[in-house]
C-alpha cells in the first residue's frame, strides 16, 4: 500500500483532527497502548493503529486536558516518517473504556461495601430544637 492510499484510508474511516499530514511525516494525536518491542499501538479517534517501531520519528507526552478523569493510555502526539507502514488498523471501540475513567477518592476506591445513609431521628430532633430555640424556623 502506497503511504497516499494510507493517508486516503485514514481520512476515509473518520479518524477525525487527531491525524495530520506533514511535510516531514504524519503527526497522529492520540492515546499510546502497549505494544510489542517491534510495534506502536496507538488510538487515534476511533482508529486502533499500530505501526512499526523503525517509522517512529518522535513521540511527546501530551498534558491531560481534563483532571477529573484519569487514563491506563498516555495521551501523545507521534511522528511517523512518511511512507510508514500500517501494520494493522482496526476500530478502538473495546478500548475506550481504557482511555477515561472517572477518579474516585481513594477512601471510595479501597472501601468493599458502602454503609447505606441511615436515617438520624435523634439529629433531627436535636436540629429542630436548635433552630427553634435560636428563632431560625
Amino acid at each position: 500500500m502506497e503511504p497516499t492510499e494510507i493517508e486516503h484510508l485514514l481520512t476515509k474511516l473518520d479518524s477525525g483532527p487527531e491525524v495530520h499530514s506533514q511535510d516531514h511525516g504524519l503527526l497522529i494525536d492520540g492515546y499510546l497502548l502497549q505494544g510489542s518491542k517491534e510495534t506502536v499501538r496507538i488510538i487515534a479517534g476511533n482508529l486502533l493503529l499500530e505501526l512499526s517501531i523503525d517509522d517512529i520519528l518522535d513521540v511527546i507526552d501530551v498534558e491531560e486536558r481534563d483532571s477529573d478523569t484519569s487514563s491506563l493510555a498516555v495521551p501523545v502526539r507521534v511522528t511517523a516518517k512518511r511512507g510508514a507502514r500500517l501494520l494493522n488498523c482496526t476500530p478502538a471501540d473495546e478500548y475506550k473504556p481504557l482511555l477515561e475513567r472517572p477518579v474516585e477518592p481513594f477512601a471510595y476506591m479501597v472501601r468493599k461495601n458502602y454503609p447505606p445513609m441511615q436515617d438520624a431521628p435523634r439529629f433531627r430532633e436535636r436540629e429542630q430544637a436548635y433552630r427553634l430555640k435560636h428563632g431560625l424556623e
